[in-house]
């Protein structure tokens, strides 16, 4: 049963897991600390799918997405949307991957 408490804290889980997607794409994609590996997969593999998908924040927020997703649905006593995870699960991956593309927009090009 979805309560007032639960839908609030729902609310609150999904923003963290959302901000945590983003921060995990930004991360792989964008930052410094893994610039000597992106390179390395292009010197070692040539800039093909393995590289391509290291430097898309796209493909990246879906991957992070069903990680982030996979663990949250087994720890977090918040009610799921359809208590069927094979139908939760895929909508929250897009969902949050969605989202995760929102607040890139929003960020300064750089």
């Amino acid at each position: 049963m979805l309560t007032a408490m639960n839908a609030g804290r729902a609310v609150v889980e999904t923003l963290i897991a959302l901000l945590v997607v983003a921060r995990i794409g930004r991360f792989v994609v964008d930052d410094l600390l893994t610039q000597g590996f992106r390179t390395w997969v292009a010197r070692r593999f040539g800039r093909g799918l393995l590289y391509g998908g290291l430097t898309c924040r796209w493909c990246v927020a879906v991957w992070a997405a069903i990680g982030v997703v996979s663990v949250w649905y087994l720890i977090s006593d918040v009610p799921h949307v359809w208590d069927r995870w094979y139908v939760d699960v895929p909508a929250l991956v897009l969902a949050l991957s969605y989202g995760e593309a929102l607040i890139r927009r929003l960020e300064p090009e750089g």
